[in-house]
């Protein structure tokens, strides 16, 4: 008599389920040859690289590998993260040499056909440059959906541009602390128009004040389809103490008044950030916050938690109290939801009055 076996689309699911416990996931592959393609197609959906030797590998036995190379179509999410931890939470960077971000705009273009979410961290493409074409090549990522830019520097904003512009997917992009040489000759205006790429919906942009770069970026930005694509839009800013954070939110909600719902404005004196020459202020992050749509006009309130400031890197952090989040609604009609420096007493009680609100 067979052994009675649960049907294969049971054991699909259940180790669907296991995902994203690796070790578990392992064993599962090796239990039965019936288990494995489900088992590696969730051993590769999310991909990051602990160290140097790990990239290799996955080059040597996986992208150098006929028989192992299909699997790189379940890749749906990778992430660089140039970061060396140096004990207490304290992180430096890997220098630019050693980067295996580098590498892989040489090995992996063109070979993550369903990949939607890449992430680089601490990648310095101002030091140690890429061959002719690699940001371009960004193009062959037919899927990728969601970029997220931490601490890099790229040699110029041409490159930024180029490479935002070559993903024909981008839908969502956040830029923390993103560096390149301001130009002296700005992109000529019939370089991009309103079908211009990209077409972004989601936007988290974080800038050390109102500088040359962030305009040129937001400059570029607006000319570009995202002017009427996007719905989301989050700006984390270290203000100087005589800018008037307001006609800089002013200016915002003009240039995206056409489509976005939903402009949260978070900002601080810059006063409050370690001098640094080539660091980002730390990110700021906070629950889900009360809200208003701009076109039901239905109010949500969530809960919104007090934050502290991460350290990206050991020389920049952002000392910050408890933030609040008061609902302002622009004559445009957007809702702006704006964090604010102030005490544990002023938070409780502005956010008292802010939740109250219809």
């Amino acid at each position: 008599m067979p052994t009675p076996e649960l049907p294969s689309e049971t054991t699909d699911c259940i180790i669907a389920h296991v995902w994203p416990d690796i070790p578990t996931l392992l064993n599962c592959a090796l239990v039965c040859s019936r288990w494995l393609p489900a088992s590696r197609h969730h051993l590769f959906s999310e991909i990051n690289f602990p160290s140097r030797s790990s990239y290799d590998l996955l080059v040597a036995r996986v992208l150098h590998s006929e028989h192992m190379r299909p699997w790189l179509a379940s890749v749906r999410s990778m992430e660089f993260i140039e970061l060396r931890g140096i004990g207490e939470g304290r992180w430096l960077p890997i220098p630019p040499a050693e980067q295996i971000g580098q590498l892989f705009l040489r090995d992996f273009i063109g070979q993550l056909p369903n990949m939607h979410s890449l992430r680089f961290q601490g990648e310095d493409w101002a030091q140690c440059r890429p061959r002719p074409g690699a940001f371009a090549a960004f193009s062959q990522f037919p899927s990728l959906s969601k970029l997220d830019l931490f601490d890099c520097f790229f040699p110029s904003f041409a490159a930024l541009r180029q490479m935002l512009s070559a993903l024909p997917a981008l839908s969502s992009l956040m830029i923390n602390g993103a560096q390149w040489p301001v130009s002296s000759n700005p992109h000529p205006v019939s370089a991009v128009g309103p079908n211009s790429r990209p077409r972004l919906e989601t936007l988290y942009f974080v800038m050390e004040g109102v500088n040359d770069a962030a305009r040129e970026f937001m400059d570029w930005l607006v000319q570009t389809a995202s002017r009427s694509s996007i719905h989301h839009l989050e700006v984390f800013n270290g203000f100087d103490p005589t800018t008037d954070p307001w006609s800089v939110i002013s200016s915002y909600t003009h240039l995206f008044a056409a489509s976005v719902d939903y402009l949260r404005l978070v900002y601080v004196e810059s006063s409050h950030l370690y001098p640094t020459s080539r660091a980002s202020p730390a990110c700021l992050s906070t629950s889900s916050q009360a809200y208003t749509d701009a076109r039901t006009g239905r109010a949500s309130r969530g809960c919104c938690k007090p934050c502290g400031a991460r350290c990206i890197r050991s020389w920049s952090r952002l000392h910050m109290r408890p933030s609040s989040t008061l609902t302002h609604r622009h004559p445009d009609g957007i809702f702006i939801a704006s964090s604010m420096r102030m005490g544990w007493r002023s938070w409780t009680r502005s956010w008292s009055t802010s939740g109250s609100k219809g």
